[in-house]
């Protein structure tokens, strides 16, 4: 009993913490960026995308930045369905590479890019119109390496669908609220991330020893000593996993990778890179240990609430 008792007092510490940043952030006014307009890159990583590439491109083409101003670049990763002939027909410029991966179509995007500053959209996902004149204004600031946006399901048709839009929106909301509070991002969504190019060359580009190459760019972007931002209302929607296979693996990969990266990045836990970066940490290990303890936990209380006992 006392152990139970333990494990929820210390969830309900955490879930207070979260509550009171939330509320102290929305007291505290959104920090203004000055009108920046650069030429930017937009590299779009594609695999198997049949589904999806066409209307990606065509939010990106959408977009109030001004097309002189937006390079789209397209990297198809060996694809074996029809995203190579719908990349044909379209106005963008394709890079074609042997299935290498996620991170090697990133890099071989990055590396071909002709401007500064480069915006990462994954192949589901779709933009809305004001998403890169609002992601990039905060690289006015010359200490922002790195800035994000939030992340939508866009099909809520199903179960399924309605549970990952909650997540999303909890993720949306934790980030925003710990880039205004503390100014200092959070939780980086690598389907819409914004970078300076400078920086990802310092830095060797994405690196293949994690399976969440965002969340460790994010990190070593932060050691390095540049600011990362999240922005709650920079929006791009993406699909929800329809199956629990699909749904399973993608969860496992962001789990795995998110502990490959912290054991990697395991000098960032202190107070020195600041609460946000401090709070991945502890958020990522006290939520998988209470994942471990809460069912069995659970159906001890149920077990000595019934009537028999």
């Amino acid at each position: 009993v006392l152990f139970s008792n333990a494990v929820f007092f210390l969830l309900f510490l955490f879930i207070l913490f979260v509550f009171i940043v939330v509320i102290a952030s929305k007291m505290r006014k959104e920090k203004q960026y000055q009108s920046f307009e650069p030429f930017i890159s937009v590299i779009v990583p594609a695999y198997n995308e049949e589904k999806n590439i066409e209307n990606c491109i065509r939010h990106i083409k959408n977009s109030n930045y001004g097309d002189e101003k937006i390079e789209v670049i397209v990297v198809d990763d060996g694809s074996k369905d029809r995203t190579t002939e719908i990349l044909a027909k379209s106005d963008v410029k394709v890079i074609m590479q042997e299935h290498l991966g996620k991170t090697e179509a990133l890099n071989n995007g990055i590396k071909a890019a002709s401007h500064d500053f480069v915006l990462v959209v994954d192949a589901d996902t779709f933009i809305e119109r004001n998403c890169i004149k609002d992601i990039i204004k905060p690289f006015s600031d010359k200490s922002v390496g790195a800035c994000s946006g939030a992340v939508k399901i866009r099909d809520e048709n199903s179960i399924k669908a309605v549970f990952q839009e909650i997540e999303y929106h909890y993720n949306n909301l934790i980030g925003s609220s710990f880039s205004r509070l503390f100014n200092d991002g959070i939780w980086y969504f690598g389907a819409v991330g914004c970078y300076r190019k400078k920086v990802l060359e310092n830095l060797g580009f994405f690196k293949k020893d994690t399976v969440t190459e965002d969340m460790d760019m994010d990190m070593d972007i932060r050691k390095h000593g540049y600011k990362i931002v999240n922005i709650g209302h920079v929006v791009a929607c993406t699909s929800a996993q329809e199956s629990l296979k699909g749904f399973y693996k993608q969860r496992l990969r962001w789990w795995s990778g998110g502990f490959q990266t912290l054991i990697k990045n395991k000098s960032m836990f202190s107070f020195k890179y600041g609460i946000s970066s401090l709070f991945i940490f502890i958020n990522r290990f006290f939520s998988t240990s209470y994942a471990g303890v809460s069912l069995p936990l659970m159906v001890y209380w149920i077990n000595y609430w019934l009537p028999y006992n």
